[in-house]
């Protein structure tokens, strides 16, 4: 799913701010999100969505529309084996990741101290249209470290509708279509700063850095 305008804006004022203060930034390639994104959407509804909806009925409200579109309530339960199967896949995806990570390692000749991302497709959410959750869910399933930076806010004098736009999917067509500039004029913008698993002080202090550079003021 391609990111909103402002969400790219965003990346790239990272990226060019950090190259400028003299840090070195590389492309990296997301590895099998999409596939991540499934896997997980499985295990939260491997119970069938008893335990969120049980509780919502106790509650006497209805879910509202993104719970219920993720976990519908309709859904079949896992069994034993099929859960067991879930988590190793979620190993073996753990796994290749990692790999992919050693491979761009050395490749480059360098660590790879943090990845610069969206967190979310699009700018401060609009009330029940938030539709794609692939950018954090994926690193939720790697049990990577994130750390969320405000960058910028949204601006309809320059963020504006990307008309080359060709969707791969029809969630990213649904995304893409979504965006409006008026709509998301002055909202918030953040991207994610992830590293791997237990490194939570060097993604803390990597994303003070992003902060320092873009001096936005929301981290000293």
């Amino acid at each position: 799913v391609l990111p909103h305008p402002p969400i790219l804006r965003a990346i790239q004022t990272v990226v060019d701010k950090l190259s400028e203060a003299g840090h070195t930034v590389l492309p990296w390639e997301p590895y099998r999100h999409s596939y991540a994104h499934d896997l997980a959407n499985s295990i939260y509804a491997s119970d069938g969505g008893v335990d969120i909806f049980s509780t919502l009925n106790a509650s006497g409200e209805p879910a509202i529309p993104n719970i219920s579109d993720l976990v519908k309530s309709d859904l079949p339960k896992m069994n034993l084996n099929e859960l067991w199967d879930a988590q190793l896949q979620k190993w073996n995806y753990q796994s290749e990741y990692l790999t992919k990570i050693r491979e761009f390692e050395e490749k480059n000749g360098r660590q790879l101290d943090a990845i610069i991302a969206p967190i979310t497709p699009t700018a401060a959410i609009r009330h029940n249209q938030f539709k794609y959750y692939g950018y954090a869910t994926a690193i939720n399933v790697l049990d990577f470290t994130s750390v969320v930076v405000p960058v910028t806010f949204a601006d309809k004098a320059i963020d504006h509708q990307n008309k080359q736009f060709k969707p791969l999917t029809e969630l990213d067509r649904i995304v893409q279509a979504e965006y409006d500039p008026d709509a998301y004029h002055g909202a918030p913008v953040a991207v994610q700063i992830i590293g791997r698993r237990l490194t939570e002080e060097r993604v803390m202090s990597i994303a003070e850095e992003v902060g320092r550079v873009i001096r936005n003021g929301a981290i000293s």
